[in-house]
């Protein structure tokens, strides 16, 4: 019974791991490779994104006048505004519109508003937004355009990023264009990792339909090698070994046919040698049995017969010699015989 529960349990941890050996590296590579194709997709996205926005921002701060700007003060913007706060606010507006940002903010090296348009802030305010981005903020007091390295989520739920540019009056940089653009191209992106998700899920289903197919096609055969190695450990020698069609375990199915078949010969000789045996066996022991029991009587007689009982007893001795030559031919038979080795020339066996 033990045996017979073992071949289940045995083959369907071959299959267990059969499964885990197909699927386990599949799942790893598939998640490695589909988390670096998306960081890096997304990386090169977001690094394009930062580039055009800066861009547009040294643009913007190309065709604004620094001086105007810097002019503008929290009076400018009360009621309808001044001319100069209502010109560049439309001329900003202009270019945030044509570049389809969210936003276009000016601010000085003290973080306050020099002019914000779609932004809410009014002039004088701090910008609280630059807290975060204080070292490209430094690389663009120094000249440079700079993009923010953090995508931030606005009140609908997109992804923004900010660029940077410096405005300069004349040589000298007296304060920062910040323009906001949606990362509109994140919702492709979004569907592309849906999409690669989906990709691995059909494509784990897949293997773990080859994989389980595969278990199958090799513990099936194993399983009935098993049931046929059990069948030969429990003593039926009549049972073929059945025929596997792989060639490796059809090899051990073939190999496992030919040790049941030498059993099975080895198993009749044993049975024949035994009956031969017990049949020689027999014989000497009727022999003794008759004689010892004519002895008996004879000496049990009143006037026993000497000569008799010595017949009598020579029978029986010749009986016991007798079977104990069947022994010792069994036990000779039964032994072991060491080879006896010894060295010759060719010429020895050659002239022989």
């Amino acid at each position: 019974m033990n045996a017979q529960a073992s071949a289940p349990a045995v083959t369907a941890s071959l299959r267990a791991r059969l499964l885990f050996a197909f699927l386990i590296p599949t799942v790893v590579v598939l998640a490695v490779g589909g988390f670096a194709l998306y960081r890096l997709s997304r990386q090169a996205l977001e690094d394009q994104l930062g580039q055009s926005l800066s861009d547009v921002a040294a643009s913007i701060s190309s065709s604004v006048k620094a001086e105007r700007v810097l002019a503008l003060t929290p009076e400018d913007a009360q009621g309808e505004g001044s001319r100069t706060f209502r010109s560049l606010t439309a001329q900003v507006q202009e270019a945030r519109v044509a570049a389809g940002l969210k936003r276009v903010l000016i601010f000085d090296k003290n973080r306050l508003t020099l002019l914000d348009v779609s932004g809410g802030l009014p002039i004088g305010a701090e910008v609280p937004e630059t807290l975060r981005d204080s070292l490209e903020l430094s690389r663009v007091w120094k000249g440079e355009k700079a993009a923010s390295q953090v995508l931030f989520t606005g009140t609908d739920g997109q992804f923004y990023k900010t660029g940077y540019a410096p405005l300069k009056n004349e040589n000298d940089i007296v304060a920062i264009v910040a323009v906001e653009g949606t990362a509109a191209f994140f919702g492709p992106l979004q569907a592309l990792r849906n999409a690669l998700l989906a990709l691995s899920v059909i494509t784990l289903l897949m293997l773990a339909i080859a994989a389980i197919v595969s278990a199958r096609t090799i513990s099936n055969p194993l399983l009935r090698l098993v049931d046929s190695a059990l069948l030969i450990g429990r003593g039926d020698l009549e049972t073929p070994v059945e025929k596997q069609p792989t060639r490796e375990i059809g090899t051990l199915s073939t190999e496992l046919e030919s040790m049941r078949q030498a059993l099975k010969s080895r198993d009749q000789q044993l049975k024949m040698m035994i009956g031969g045996v017990a049949h020689e066996v027999k014989n000497p022991l009727g022999g003794m049995e008759l004689f010892s029991g004519l002895l008996g009587e004879e000496l049990r007689s009143e006037k026993p017969d000497v000569t008799e009982a010595r017949s009598h007893l020579d029978r029986i001795s010749r009986e016991l010699n007798y079977l104990k030559r069947i022994v010792d031919d069994f036990l000779h038979y039964a032994r072991e015989e060491k080879l006896n080795t010894q060295q010759l020339s060719t010429d020895t066996i050659v002239s022989a």
